[in-house]
């Protein structure tokens, strides 16, 4: 594994945000550890859970343990370790023997976004790869999320968040609940039955005609058009029982 970690590292070099996920495996470990000085190592939390149903089966604890890998907050990742204790008591041991920093969000301690003040309203903001610019101001970012949606994305939530500023301000008034709960305040009034409704129809005939189309040539077709969903079935030899042909056709020797 050091080999191919010195490969990895010359193409794409090592810095300080730098994050490689593996299994845990010890010579991955090792590897990373021989090549690799200020990157960091993270787990993969899939096979972490395969890991601990292997040594705790039968045990419901993959709802509690997904959730302990995506608490954002100590105080909430205690609160599903908890659940998972109660469960096994010898399962926090094993989390926390491999580093809860490498596997759950609330210890990771590499930051996922980078942010560039531009100025008092714009901001750069890398993540991963790609870069965004974000202007609170206009309420844009170059994802086009925020555009659309008008509702902040995750580029323009950490570029108001170092304002400390409140991300409900800068969402469009229509996705408030207020805004959802009077809309339907007044009630929606019945309409009645299909007959009792009044016809507005100029021409006096209400009634819904078929489309115009020019019948097709050829004998109308009775079977019905297959799903996607069905398979075709496959056709077997009753002679030498191959599949692909039926007897008719088949030139088998006998």
């Amino acid at each position: 594994m050091v080999m191919v970690f010195r490969n990895l590292k010359a193409v794409f070099g090592e810095h300080n945000e730098m994050v490689i996920v593996s299994d845990a495996h010890k010579s991955i470990e090792n590897g990373f550890n021989a090549v690799y000085g200020i990157a960091e190592h993270g787990l993969c939390a899939f096979h972490l859970l395969k890991n601990l149903k292997k040594n705790h089966k039968s045990l419901p604890m993959e709802d509690s343990f997904n959730k302990c890998v995506r608490a954002y907050t100590p105080l909430e990742f205690e609160y599903y370790m908890r659940q998972l204790e109660q469960l096994s008591p010898s399962m926090r041991h094993e989390l926390e023997a491999v580093g809860r920093h490498r596997w759950a969000r609330a210890f990771f301690r590499r930051k996922r976004y980078q942010i560039y003040p531009v100025d008092q309203h714009e901001f750069e903001v890398h993540h991963r790869k790609e870069q965004f610019f974000v202007n609170i101001l206009n309420r844009t970012c170059s994802c086009r999320q925020w555009d659309l949606d008008l509702i902040p994305c995750s580029h323009a939530c950490i570029a108001l968040s170092t304002r400390n500023l409140n991300l409900h301000l800068y969402t469009d008034k229509f996705d408030y609940v207020s805004n959802l709960i009077n809309m339907y305040k007044k009630g929606t009034r019945p309409i009645g039955s299909v007959n009792q409704i009044r016809n507005t129809h100029q021409g006096g005939n209400d009634g819904i005609l078929p489309p115009q189309v020019k019948r097709p040539a050829g004998r109308p077709k009775k079977k019905r058009f297959a799903s996607f969903l069905e398979k075709k079935a496959i056709v077997h030899c009753n002679r030498c029982g191959k599949k692909g042909h039926n007897c008719r056709s088949c030139k088998e020797p006998i």
